[in-house]
């Protein structure tokens, strides 16, 4: 038998985080089943130990490049291919809270909020390049899932938008 060479995108170092794990029904068979198939996506709970806020792909690259420019590390972000969706993984201090700090910055991007009761696929700690899911950031040990993070995320994600419109105005002319 031969075997397969796979090439693979970036790894969380060290596998995956606990608290990440923390969201499935069985976060240790979750711990073993990606120490076996580190490749393989898992569907993690929202609303335990993350909410997740997703924008499309071109709001969610917008959003890092802000993080980028500020020089602040990103929160833990997920893309998947196929959908071009991005997630981004914050506390899970609910909706309310999030929709109310859109509303404070008077942004009106358009985003699915995922919480309590909702799911979301996530990379492997070790995704194949090319994969359908990917981490464009991988999540560390002690992400910052803080309020004040969401703040910085619906600033960036607000700000980005309107870099979009603006440019898509500018094309339309």
């Amino acid at each position: 038998m031969t075997k397969r060479h796979i090439t693979r995108a970036p790894s969380i170092s060290g596998g995956p985080p606990r608290w990440l794990t923390a969201a499935a029904d069985s976060p240790a068979k979750v711990r073993a089943d990606w120490r076996d198939e580190p490749a393989e996506p898992r569907l993690m709970s929202t609303g335990r130990t993350f909410d997740a806020v997703v924008v499309a792909d071109d709001l969610g690259v917008r959003t890092l490049e802000g993080y980028r420019a500020f020089a602040a590390p990103p929160l833990p972000t997920v893309i998947d291919h196929r959908t071009r969706k991005v997630a981004f993984l914050i506390a899970p201090y609910g909706l309310d809270f999030w929709a109310s700090t859109i509303g404070y910055l008077r942004g009106k991007p358009s985003y699915r909020y995922l919480s309590a009761g909702d799911f979301l696929l996530v990379p492997g700690p070790s995704p194949e390049v090319g994969a359908r899911h990917q981490w464009l950031c991988p999540p560390t040990a002690r992400p910052d899932l803080s309020a004040g993070a969401i703040v910085m995320l619906a600033g960036q994600v607000v700000s980005a938008s309107r870099r979009l419109a603006r440019e898509a105005m500018q094309h339309a002319e």
